[in-house]
């Protein structure tokens, strides 16, 4: 047997779930709106020896071209002064108009984090891992500023 209870009560009920779904929403609209002050900011090749400014929280993405079926990958410098943290390991994608090549230009994407203001020299080589003796086929670096 269910019991209907009083009008009042019933309305009580639907403010108190009406009340309780705006919260829920103005808490994920504040969320939402925290996560959109995070930007990413995307470079390549072309700010090879260039700055660029980022804000604490900014992600900081470096595609750089690799023809990694030759032995050749771009790695990291480790700089403890640098103001940015690797997110992962570097991706490696095919460039969008040669996907379906055998021999196509690949890309590897790092990816990092602004985690303290500051500045610093993001340093990357191209170059095959074992061949400890050679130079670099390449060089990549970019002068990060934090605030």
């Amino acid at each position: 047997m269910q019991h209907e209870g009083n009008p009042r009560d019933r309305r009580i009920f639907s403010l108190t779930a009406i009340l309780g779904t705006v919260i829920v929403g103005l808490v994920l609209l504040t969320s939402i709106a925290a996560m959109g002050n995070e930007k990413t900011v995307r470079v390549t090749m072309q700010e090879n020896g260039n700055s660029v400014s980022l804000q604490k929280g900014d992600l900081l993405e470096v595609t750089l071209p690799a023809s990694l079926g030759t032995g050749f990958s771009w790695h990291l410098h480790e700089d403890p002064q640098l103001p940015l943290s690797m997110k992962g390991k570097p991706e490696t994608k095919k460039s969008d108009s040669d996907k379906s090549q055998v021999g196509s230009t690949e890309y590897q994407v790092f990816r990092f984090e602004a985690k303290a203001a500051g500045s610093g020299k993001l340093k990357l080589d191209y170059l095959r891992a074992w061949e400890k003796q050679t130079p670099p086929a390449n060089t990549y670096s970019l002068t990060v500023n934090v605030h």
